[in-house]
């Protein structure tokens, strides 16, 4: 009997910069989405506290092709928030 695949996925974790403001993180969060959503991406829900979200591909594994695509996207919103993607991570660890 074989193991069953893992479910691959990426966790982000936003911290606001004190100088940013409820509209600059809102459009933080809008521009992820729009990003997630143009790449076959999105969001499943937060992990670990309202900060990381875990975000996975449409029908199938994230990769670090993702990752890579995370951190530039991350990189326009540097003066908002400081931004970390993990690597691609098996998501059912996470739930355990």
């Amino acid at each position: 009997m074989s193991q069953p695949c893992p479910r691959l996925g990426l966790i982000v974790s936003v911290t606001r910069h004190a100088s940013a403001t409820e509209r600059d993180a809102d459009a933080l969060r809008d521009d992820l989405s729009t990003a997630l959503e143009a790449n076959g991406l999105s969001l499943r829900g937060a992990a670990r506290g309202a900060r990381e979200f875990v975000v996975v591909r449409d029908g199938g594994q994230a990769t670090d092709a993702d990752r890579q695509l995370l951190m530039q996207w991350s990189a326009r919103w540097a003066r908002i928030a400081a931004i970390s993607v993990s690597p691609p991570i098996d998501l059912e660890d996470e739930q355990e």
